[in-house]
């Protein structure tokens, strides 16, 4: 499984930059649990390490409160609260 394959599922399209690289980050775990898998390092079933990753990346975007770009509105909010 490559990176890109494991973004595209599990994003949409309009999703933040960070939450590209995030779920790019998770995606590249995924993929390095599976190939050791395949190696027959870890011992799990096929699959496993892609449901975790999975469950990471959902459990990272419900506290972050979902895949917007938070850091501009964030920016944006301080701005105003500057020149107030």
């Amino acid at each position: 499984m490559a990176v890109p394959q494991y973004k595209e599922p599990h994003l949409p399209a309009s999703a933040s930059g960070q939450a590209h690289r995030a779920a790019a980050r998770f995606g590249l775990a995924a993929a390095a649990g599976e190939l050791a898998t395949a190696m027959g390092i870890t011992g799990w079933p096929d699959g496993t390490a892609t449901t975790a990753a999975q469950v990471c990346l959902n459990a990272w975007m419900n506290e972050r409160g979902g895949v917007g770009n938070f850091e501009g509105d964030a920016i944006v909010s301080r701005l105003r609260q500057v020149i107030e």
